[in-house]
């Protein structure tokens, strides 16, 4: 618990720092403010870890995310783990009252099944949530031959064509989404309407992929994926 913890430590996740506290009466926090209100955003930085290293160091147990593959592959369970987080706020004893939902919509363990106000579920779609909690937001429209695989997280305004939305994806507001689609990231006002395949992928905002647009997520030689970034060649230590 952050608030539990003394004046003037730092925080460090596998060598790197993630929180630094002092007391604003130090003068090391003084210096820092000046920093700060002055603008020199160069020098705050570097004012900032050398002031870590001035204090008590602490070693704390958050999942640190250096890369956006670590976003992808830890999605599933921050999706469970919101989802647990937000069970007070929402109503689970009756999902199906506030949306059009058809009766020949099937739900699999529908205490971890959240849909919001005015969405429309077809008949013929599936919701398995017996790998983990399904959180649909408003207004989602849902059309028929379309599976949800949970852990999934669909955004207001969404909508899902048709198709296999595999475990760990999430899709934020006013996507389309049809084809199959597994453990992959959406941002908003993204498309991918048409069949194809995207797999373990982090899409911004605003992309539109084209008919049987399709990737592959596993290696041919079932090796681990490295990925070129501009400090030289990166081992992911996923496959």
């Amino acid at each position: 618990n952050i608030l539990e913890l003394r004046s003037d430590c730092a925080v460090m996740i596998s060598g790197t720092l993630a929180l630094l506290r002092l007391s604003t009466h130090s003068d090391t926090y003084r210096q820092l403010e000046r920093e700060l209100i002055e603008g020199r955003r160069e020098t705050l930085y570097s004012a900032i870890v050398a002031s870590a290293s001035a204090v008590e160091q602490i070693d704390g147990k958050l999942r640190s995310v250096r890369y956006l593959w670590d976003l992808v592959h830890h999605n599933a369970e921050e999706i469970e783990r919101d989802f647990e987080l937000l069970i007070p706020e929402l109503n689970l004893s009756d999902i199906f009252s506030d949306s059009e939902i058809d009766d020949d919509c099937l739900v699999y363990n529908v205490d971890d099944v959240y849909i919001g106000k005015g969405c429309r579920i077809d008949g013929q779609v599936v919701i398995d949530a017996r790998g983990g909690p399904v959180y649909i937001g408003e207004k989602v429209v849902v059309s028929p031959h379309t599976r949800i695989e949970g852990p999934c997280y669909v955004g207001d305004n969404c909508q899902l064509v048709g198709g296999k939305i595999r475990a760990g994806c999430s899709f934020g507001q006013f996507c389309r989404v049809g084809g199959e689609v597994e453990e992959a990231i959406f941002h908003g006002y993204s498309n991918k309407y048409h069949d194809g395949f995207i797999g373990h992928a982090y899409v911004g905002e605003w992309v539109n992929f084209g008919a049987m647009t399709t990737n592959s997520d596993l290696k041919n030689n079932y090796g681990e994926i490295k990925v070129e970034l501009p400090q030289g060649l990166i081992s992911t230590g996923l496959n």
